[in-house]
């Protein structure tokens, strides 16, 4: 598991790429430059949309990496930039796949 692996290994996007595809959640021990990468991100997404969190700042600001998370477990907006959160469409549908994430969007997208 990517957790026991050594700083290298955990940096290494080839390790981490393969270490994702068999659990998403993964993505919480990787290091460097992995957190960034979108081929990462989105693979992690597709198994645990939770590994959201564990994405770089500027992934958690794109509307398609986001789009995927949210498609697959809605409450994971509150992971998303905030001004992703003001997005209708994205708004809509983190809670069609659930209600309560109503509560993680921006005012603006509220208010719509």
């Amino acid at each position: 598991a990517l957790q026991h692996a050594s700083a290298a290994l955990r940096a290494d996007e080839g390790v981490v790429l393969e270490a994702v595809k068999r659990r998403g959640w993964a993505l919480r021990w990787a290091l460097g430059d992995a957190t960034s990468n979108k081929e990462i991100v989105l693979q992690a997404i597709r198994d645990s949309p939770r590994a959201l969190q564990y994405a770089c700042t500027t992934l958690r600001a794109s509307r398609e990496v986001v789009l995927e998370a949210v498609k697959r477990q809605g409450d994971v907006l509150k992971f998303a930039s905030s001004n992703l959160r003001e997005g209708a469409d994205l708004v809509l549908e983190a809670v069609r796949q659930h209600g309560l994430a109503l509560q993680y969007a921006g005012k603006a997208a509220r208010c719509d």
